[in-house]
């Protein structure tokens, strides 16, 4: 998320930034806090915007009369809206104060982020358009945007003003959820209650085999999506879990079993089961890489079941899951 404003309205754009930085679904761009010493400003502002899904022009009467350089960036927005496809939100006006809006944006509504007692629901009007952009930008998985996450990265900027006959039409947008993959997280939330009752309760051949048909079924599911809940919550308890499942199997292979250890792998994939339901209704991010590491670990764990099945023993395949989810940890972290 880029921001770009007038040094006149840095107060207000560093409160901004940091609430949309509370959002886990929004990655915010700050001058001040992403351009490092000795870099190209106009290379990396031009970079930034050219990678952001949306834009938030910021305008107020404080930068009515800034010339120049923001007059450059606006160029540039216009010209990248241009290339969007119609009905598509890239470009949201943002009034700080009581100010006429430039000419080049009256084809977007804008919302006013003042007075400060109409801030709040100012923010969650725009949080309702970043979400809406959101859904967007996913079929666009396919095109250039392959690459980058399915999130909403906004970029700010601060333009002068020109005359507007008509500033009072508020930004209205229909609320909608977030692209997440429903068939996955169910196959996912049925799987943990399984593994819950397993070691919590007890297992047998039936609930063995419904935990590798599912784990299977999942990192199919993964392999083809690439999709993970943005939820930090989620992510912390999934890593946490990632980790402490093959520990546990694999010491009991070595002989090494302590009682707790199995109600308490259970209880774990009980309480991420719980953040799941919670998280379920939330955004979804492409996660590549961790993804593909999360399908793996499961097929691992689906590979380990039918081994067992046979009768087979003490293989090495828990000992590959230990590395496996200490890489998988960190990738999912980063990637979250």
């Amino acid at each position: 998320m880029f921001l770009c404003h007038a040094s006149q309205d840095k107060p207000l754009v560093r409160e901004l930034y940091r609430r949309l930085l509370g959002e886990d679904w929004i990655e915010p761009w700050l001058d001040e806090e992403k351009l490092l010493p000795g870099q190209d400003w106009d290379l990396e502002i031009e970079k930034a915007v050219e990678a952001s899904d949306a834009v938030i022009v910021c305008v107020s009467s404080r930068s009515m009369t800034k010339e120049g350089y923001i007059q450059k960036e606006l160029r540039k927005v216009l010209d990248i809206a241009l290339e969007k496809p119609e009905e598509t939100i890239f470009i949201i006006p943002l009034r700080l104060d009581s100010c006429e809006l430039p000419r080049r944006l009256r084809t977007w509504h804008y919302v006013d982020y003042f007075p400060a007692e109409r801030r709040e629901w100012a923010f969650r009007r725009l949080l309702e358009s970043l979400k809406l952009r959101v859904g967007q930008a996913a079929p666009l998985e396919k095109s250039e945007m392959e690459n980058d996450p399915i999130v909403s990265r906004a970029a700010f900027v601060t333009l002068p003003s020109e005359p507007l006959h008509n500033s009072s039409v508020p930004l209205v947008v229909p609320s909608e959820k977030s692209d997440v993959d429903f068939g996955g997280n169910l196959l996912l939330l049925a799987y943990l209650l399984v593994e819950a009752f397993t070691y919590i309760v007890d297992s047998d051949a039936f609930l063995d085999f419904s935990k590798m048909a599912l784990a299977a079924g999942i990192g199919f599911i993964l392999l083809v999506r690439r999709r993970l809940l943005a939820s930090t919550l989620f992510r912390l308890a999934l890593i946490l879990y990632l980790i402490y499942h093959p520990v546990v199997h694999y010491l009991n292979q070595l002989g090494v079993e302590i009682d707790i250890t199995w109600p308490i792998l259970g209880i774990l994939a009980l309480v991420n089961a719980g953040i799941l339901v919670a998280a379920i209704q939330g955004p979804a991010k492409t996660a590549r890489a961790a993804s593909l590491l999360i399908a793996i670990y499961l097929f691992l764990v689906a590979l380990e079941v039918i081994l067992q099945s046979f009768g087979i023993y003490g293989s090495p395949i828990f000992l590959l899951l230990i590395i496996l989810s200490v890489i998988t940890a960190v990738v999912l972290w980063r990637e979250g």
